[in-house]
């Protein structure tokens, strides 16, 4: 486990966590000097469907059980995410943005993806 730490230390400048989208984005902005990217959400499972997955506490106890390693893991890449996004200090101006942003991006970025679609069909 020690060897799996060191590497995200060493070799890993972001450690990007999927249910925190933004954020990861805006510590990849910051790592990189990129531009804030634009995406297109997609494959969003619905609050409907999260409710119908449910999974019981005793078969969630029995996966982290048999993979706890990877929790242990991935608790410190939490563990380092949080101190990442601590350092930025204009850190809620530059979510709020991006979140803005990107909103009013989803309607052009689906036509985009749409009319590419059609594009690619004929």
């Amino acid at each position: 486990m020690a060897t799996a730490k060191s590497n995200l230390d060493r070799y890993f400048s972001v450690v990007g966590l999927v249910e925190r989208f933004d954020e990861t984005l805006i510590l990849l902005q910051k790592a990189f000097s990129w531009q804030p990217p634009l995406y297109i959400k997609q494959n969003v499972t619905s609050e409907a469907e999260k409710k119908h997955a449910e999974i019981s506490k005793a078969t969630v106890e029995k996966i982290k059980q048999y993979n706890a390693m990877d929790v242990e893991l991935y608790d410190y890449a939490v563990q380092r995410f949080e101190e990442q996004l601590a350092a930025i200090d204009d850190l809620e101006q530059l979510l709020n943005r991006q979140r803005f942003v990107n909103m009013l991006y989803q309607p052009i970025g689906r036509s985009y993806n749409f009319a590419r679609s059609l594009m690619l069909k004929s």
